[in-house]
């Protein structure tokens, strides 16, 4: 990364120390906030709760993306040492509008917005049964760009790249990409540079098995919020406990490579570089 990088990169997270993460504290209460409106509102309501939902879902996707390839480039081209690699890798924002155009597709699909913008039952039936293959097709043709612009970072296996691409299942896969980040940043670490413990964070285990709990309940109220039969009240209080309890795990996971990039980000060039001169760790 070269000097002028560097420096807009520390001046940045001095202003912001968490990066794009202080975003998703916000979306993360509003997708507790609408989980809950989802079981508590009236039929009639729901698919405006849940097209509100899925729409906070998109955003929340956007957010970790970004904040993934702008994290994994920027370990990449410190690791390297070298301009030619800042120059040679793509914008962030040009990777991150690929990687995301899967879950863009996925959103349009699963989302009930033609309930919502459409009111003559026929025109809305014509598009239901046009939607699926259209979206289903720019789904899997959008998958190879996103996979390409992921494998340009080296973030990880190619497994956890696929199923990056896949909505809510792309938060396990988050996990499983953020070991070899970390790795990469403990072996980048300076001499004497501070961080948290090494290994995965704590909050890992926890963030992976509040999120499959979660899944249980919150698939059956989608379910029955789909086909607009009633909805136990149990579901709903139950699934935001464990959303939540995930929600605020996953931050947590997330703000632990942050700090390990941080110390790597304070060094100087230097400092990150190979003793032989290469600029490889």
């Amino acid at each position: 990364m070269n000097d002028s990088t560097l420096a807009r990169r520390q001046a940045w997270y001095r202003l912001f120390p968490e990066g794009s993460i202080e975003f998703l504290l916000v979306t993360r209460i509003i997708l507790v906030t609408a989980l809950l409106a989802l079981a508590a509102f009236q039929r009639v309501q729901r698919h405006v709760v849940l097209a509100g939902l899925f729409g906070v879902l998109w955003v929340d996707y956007v957010l970790v993306t970004w904040w993934l390839v702008q994290m994994a480039g920027d370990v990449q081209t410190l690791g390297a040492g070298g301009e030619a690699v800042d120059q040679a890798r793509p914008a962030p924002w040009r990777s991150a509008l690929v990687a995301c155009l899967p879950a863009t597709a996925v959103l349009l699909l699963a989302a009930p917005w033609p309930s919502l913008v459409i009111r003559d039952p026929a025109t809305r039936a014509r598009i239901a049964g046009v939607l699926p293959p259209v979206l289903g097709i720019l789904y899997v043709a959008s998958v190879p760009f996103a996979q390409r612009a992921l494998g340009r970072l080296a973030i990880g296996p190619g497994l956890w790249r696929w199923l990056l691409l896949v909505p809510i299942v792309h938060w396990f896969a988050l996990h499983r990409l953020l070991a070899k980040l970390n790795e990469r940043l403990r072996l980048m670490r300076p001499a004497g540079g501070q961080t948290d413990a090494e290994g995965p964070s704590p909050a890992l285990p926890l963030a992976d098995a509040a999120w499959a709990l979660a899944l249980i309940p919150w698939s059956l109220v989608v379910v029955e919020a789909l086909r607009d039969a009633p909805i136990s009240r149990f579901l709903g209080p139950c699934g935001a406990i464990l959303a939540a309890v995930f929600l605020i795990a996953d931050v947590a996971v997330l703000e632990s490579t942050q700090r390990r990039f941080l110390v790597v980000l304070g060094a100087r060039p230097r400092e990150v570089r190979g003793q032989d001169g290469s600029g490889r760790v």
